[in-house]
């Protein structure tokens, strides 16, 4: 299973996700993993 994605991916387990820059977010499963909600940049997510 994945365990991380970039912004524009679909989540494939639902947790909190922590991303190069130290920020988290909780997403559900089908969700879409976010741009970065400091930088507004792309960016990858990786599981907690």
């Amino acid at each position: 299973m994945q365990t991380k994605g970039k912004s524009g991916d679909k989540v494939q387990i639902s947790g909190v996700y922590r991303n190069e820059y130290g920020k988290t977010v909780t997403l559900i499963k089908d969700d879409i993993f976010p741009k970065c909600p400091d930088k507004g940049n792309s960016t990858t997510w990786q599981l907690m």
